[in-house]
């Protein structure tokens, strides 16, 4: 487990360790992957309940956000980073993230590393500088997971540039699998940020509910529901890109596999009269004068010859290929 504090009088300096959550100063605790001993000293500290990812994960999205003791508890899904898998793609998988809002300190909690939550000067970090309370915190990691969001769905729109019908009207069948693998796990990428979005939205709901008595800037909730609003229509439109380009690949390798059947279609009938023939040719009937004729091989080469010429003919005709 990781316990990082930060205090108001230095609120990008870290600080780690259980020890420093007695700190009166504290203004945000980010608590990572706790264990039940440690979980316990924090609700202990608080007198707060800890809800962890597991427990999470059984509640119903309408039980994730409620105020108990006149602490605040929010719970919402996040798409999490996983390593590069073998094609050097950047999978995420579903995580929960948690807040309980004290009135002094903001304490969150996870199970695996965050890069929203990572304090920062750079896009979709926090940026915790300037946070004077404990509600100032939450809306600045309410922000930076709204631009974490849009920063994954730019990615994705790029992507999905990238596997476009231009690059998919290959003649090479084989070159789909991977292509399809692709657009599988975009579209995985595209359902959990919309999952988030969602939950982001329920949550800055049930905030503005709560926002005059706990001292929230309802004006700066209102403008991240605008965001969240503008996020879903890209997702959306992303969505419908997926399954374009979905059903355009899946078309385009059904085309490929009718056209390689219709080739092989031809082939048979262009064989299939020639084998009949020297069939015939190849019986052992004396009494068959024409098949002793000195003349029998060419006779047979030009039948097989000009019957393959005629099934073609008609092939081409009837437009099989």
């Amino acid at each position: 487990m990781t316990i990082k504090c930060y205090q108001s009088k230095a609120p990008d300096k870290i600080l780690e360790g259980i020890d420093n959550i007695q700190s009166l100063d504290n203004l945000w605790i980010d608590i990572i992957a706790p264990n039940r001993e440690e979980e316990k000293a924090v609700e202990t500290r608080f007198g707060i309940d800890i809800i962890n990812e597991y427990e999470m994960r059984a509640l119903e999205d309408s039980s994730r956000f409620y105020e108990e003791n006149g602490h605040l508890y929010i719970g919402v899904s996040i798409p999490s980073r996983l390593t590069k898998t073998p094609e050097n793609q950047i999978g995420h998988k579903r995580s929960y993230l948690g807040f309980v809002l004290t009135p002094r300190t903001l304490i969150s909690f996870h199970e695996t590393p965050l890069r929203a939550l990572e304090v920062g000067k750079n896009r979709a970090s926090t940026r915790i500088i300037g946070a004077k309370t404990a509600t100032d915190a939450l809306l600045l990691i309410i922000e930076a997971i709204i631009e974490r969001q849009s920063e994954l769905l730019a990615r994705i729109g790029i992507e999905l540039d990238v596997v476009s019908l231009p690059a998919i009207a290959d003649r090479r069948i084989l070159k789909a699998e991977p292509r399809l693998r692709k657009l599988g796990a975009l579209g995985a990428n595209l359902a959990l940020s919309r999952d988030c979005l969602v939950d982001l939205g329920r949550a800055i709901n049930f905030l503005l509910q709560k926002a005059t008595e706990h001292g929230i800037d309802a004006k700066k909730l209102k403008s991240f529901l605008l965001d969240i609003s503008t996020l879903q229509r890209q997702c959306e439109a992303q969505s419908n890109d997926l399954t374009f380009l979905l059903d355009a690949t899946l078309g385009l390798v059904g085309a490929r596999q009718s056209r390689a059947l219709n080739f092989m279609a031809v082939v048979t009938l262009l064989f299939a009269p020639a084998t009949l023939i020297s069939s015939i040719f190849g019986m052992n009937f004396g009494h068959w004068d024409f098949l002793n004729t000195p003349h029998g091989l060419q006779y047979a080469l030009i039948a097989m010859g000009g019957s393959a010429i005629l099934v073609l003919a008609i092939a081409k005709y009837a437009r099989l290929f």
